[in-house]
């Protein structure tokens, strides 16, 4: 299944996303080596969801509570070093990552899970699937990367991020960001109204998690997966999605977005959360 959405085509995602969960609730929980931070919304079956690189959980802010609203608990977590989360930075890697997330799930009393990885989080999500298979129902991707590398901006892209990188914010560390929105988006606002946060320090420690080998977490294991993937996305070209689709057409489902960048979660939150709910309740834990 390959599906195309428009911006102005979501009737579906607006009537799934009407009721939204307005609070969340931090917890902290003790991994081997570390402390993890997580932000939790709704109730319902779990929902582990995996940042990307240098990224937290506020980047699910837009996206979490509409999913909980179907009625599932979106637990998003923050890798070490980024808020509030602490141990060691050094030398950790892929299997660091994938360690650190099944030992959550563990402290949190989740034998089985969905996963959802955004960016850099769905290699790890990807990754957890392979090594433990038993404890994945399903991997929900979205801009997910790794296979065919980013293209360089074309002119209207340039253009957009000449535009919005000379307003007064130019200089706040997010500015390394504007690249991952689709032109069509103002990026300043968005992050404002989402009030997302950037770790660069530990964005450079992550570096060896994104190189780690294809043939380690490509698959995404053998669990039903979905792939969301905006079609101006110059990070992780739409040609990733399209390649999982083309190799695993049997479990895997793909939705393409137009408008969309790599930051597609804060671009179209509601047809992203639309999307993962209708995949969800294809594959729910007591089935």
């Amino acid at each position: 299944m390959v599906l195309r959405a428009s911006a102005a085509a979501c009737g579906m995602a607006v009537a799934l996303s009407a009721a939204q969960p307005s609070t969340s609730t931090e917890l902290t929980v003790a991994v081997p080596g570390a402390t993890l931070v997580a932000t939790s919304w709704g109730a319902g079956e779990p929902v582990v969801a995996l940042p990307g690189r240098g990224m937290d959980t506020t980047w699910f802010a837009a996206v979490a509570p509409r999913i909980a609203a179907s009625g599932y608990r979106v637990i998003a977590i923050n890798p070490r070093g980024i808020g509030g989360s602490t141990g060691r930075l050094e030398a950790i890697d892929l299997d660091s990552f994938v360690a650190d997330t099944v030992a959550a799930m563990d402290a949190m009393g989740l034998p089985r899970v969905h996963l959802l990885g955004w960016a850099l989080g769905n290699r790890v999500s990807r990754a957890v699937a392979v090594a433990h298979p038993q404890r994945v129902a399903t991997v929900t991707l979205l801009a997910a990367g790794g296979k065919f590398p980013p293209i360089p901006l074309d002119a209207g892209q340039q253009a957009a991020v000449a535009r919005w990188g000379s307003q007064p914010q130019r200089q706040d560390a997010l500015a390394r960001y504007l690249p991952l929105f689709s032109p069509h988006s103002n990026p300043w606002s968005l992050m404002g109204a989402a009030a997302v946060r950037a770790w660069p320090e530990a964005a450079a420690a992550q570096g060896p998690v994104g190189r780690a080998p294809l043939e380690r977490w490509w698959s995404g294991g053998a669990a039903p997966m979905l792939v969301v993937q905006g079609l101006d996305d110059t990070t992780a070209p739409p040609a990733n999605g399209r390649d999982l689709r083309r190799e695993h057409p049997a479990r895997v489902a793909l939705v393409e977005l137009e408008r969309a960048g790599h930051a597609l979660l804060l671009e179209r939150p509601a047809e992203v959360a639309a999307a993962v709910v209708q995949f969800l309740e294809s594959h729910r834990l007591d089935r």
